[in-house]
């Protein structure tokens, strides 16, 4: 930590540039250091490899909040936010106690009422969820700024863990804007202390239980100030993620993986029972949105899974119910079939479902009267074609989709 008193209660911060090297060795002899928070000892350390800081003795943590050993990345970083916000005039205040939540986020906004946390480690799933009810419960803003550490992309992809997902942002504006299955209102920031550089991840779409594919911007801190910070305009180009989709698709019909998940070898066992080859499974199956975060297993999987049990061998203008897919749904999730998020704030697993089922009617697969959904006569168009046939219906249905919704 960077703020700690003395034995006299006078505050020292170690961001505040007042405070010399000479001055800091001289005052260690004079008096001893205390946390803010749980009134234990605290050292100095003013070493020569890491910034300096106040820790708590090995054997006696802090008992007051969830304090957590922090890295030279997480302390330089700390640093640089507080130097840029005090800069704008944000008025911040590092390491504020809030003794009704027992939580001291990284730094907090007193005039805006929010509450920033850089988080460069793994925490507890439970930790966040406890410290981000918290700040919604004294209606406090929270903001999650992921040190670049964290940051796991290849191409268009990056890998995120279910931590890494609890602390995204939502754009919500976005979803009365387009309805494009490229359009998410999702977006993760990360902050890279050395070379004080920005990362959106934004229009975040669930492609694997831990893969999703995504767009970037990067932007120098001396280009935006805080007020801009949360709001700045980011470009949309569907485009390079259908590609992306459609390379993924076509992965999963022509390159066996090499570990069968759960859910494959139910999915499998499934075709075989139903006379249909695994890889042959029609281009309505594996469609992209952001409700999809939902669920953890692949939308390839769980669209296909909707298909084989619901649609497969029904008739024409057969009724679907809807209660009974979901609660069956459900039952899976039970037994480790499917696999549902549970520990981010996301769209219901109802809402993600219909959106799916809605996807089927825009492409005549399903039709829907009143809230009730139907097998259309036309789906069987898409069955029975050869893998080189249906690769090009993926390509046609993305397509098709983003036409659609780009001019509701």
């Amino acid at each position: 930590m960077l703020v700690a008193l003395t034995s006299k209660g006078q505050v020292i911060s170690l961001v505040m540039p007042l405070y010399t090297p000479e001055f800091l060795h001289s005052l260690r002899k004079l008096t001893e250091f205390y946390c803010p928070v749980c009134k234990q000892k605290v050292i100095l350390k003013l070493g020569q490899k890491k910034i300096w800081h106040f820790a708590h003795h090995y054997h006696f943590p802090c008992t007051l909040t969830q304090y957590e050993a922090e890295s030279e990345r997480h302390l330089k970083g700390k640093k640089e936010l507080f130097t840029w916000f005090e800069t704008y005039h944000q008025a911040p205040i590092l390491e504020h106690y809030l003794p009704e939540l027992h939580q001291r986020p990284d730094l907090y906004l007193p005039q805006k009422r929010v509450a920033i946390e850089y988080q460069c480690s793994n925490m507890p799933l439970e930790v966040i969820k406890r410290r981000i009810r918290g700040y919604h419960q004294e209606k406090l803003a929270n903001v999650w700024i992921l040190g670049e550490n964290r940051l796991k992309r290849k191409g268009l992809k990056t890998k995120l863990s279910q931590m890494d997902l609890m602390m995204m942002h939502d754009q919500s504006i976005f979803r009365n804007l387009n309805q494009s299955p490229f359009v998410s209102p999702y977006k993760l920031l990360f902050f890279n202390p050395s070379s004080k550089i920005f990362t959106y991840i934004h229009h975040i779409i669930p492609l694997t239980p831990t893969q999703f594919i995504s767009e970037r911007k990067d932007i120098k801190m001396s280009h935006i100030n805080p007020n801009h910070l949360f709001t700045m305009p980011l470009s949309h180009s569907p485009k390079p993620l259908a590609n992306e989709w459609n390379k993924h698709k076509q992965r999963e019909r022509l390159i066996p993986h090499k570990y069968t998940s759960q859910t494959e070898h139910y999915l499998r066992t499934l075709c075989y029972k139903k006379n249909r080859v695994y890889y042959q499974f029609p281009s309505f199956i594996g469609l992209p949105h952001y409700s999809y975060i939902r669920l953890e297993t692949s939308p390839v999987h769980w669209q296909y899974w909707i298909f084989l049990r619901y649609i497969n061998n029904a008739k024409p203008y057969a009724r679907l119910s809807i209660k009974r897919m979901i609660k069956e749904i459900k039952y899976y999730i039970q037994k480790g079939i499917l696999r549902e998020r549970k520990n981010i704030f996301a769209p219901s697993l109802e809402f993600a479902i219909k959106i799916y089922l809605n996807q089927l009617c825009y492409l005549r697969v399903l039709y829907k009267i009143d809230k009730d959904f139907f097998i259309h006569p036309d789906w069987l168009n898409y069955d029975g074609s050869s893998i080189e046939t249906l690769i090009q219906k993926d390509h046609e249905i993305l397509h098709k989709l983003h036409t659609i919704y780009k001019h509701k």
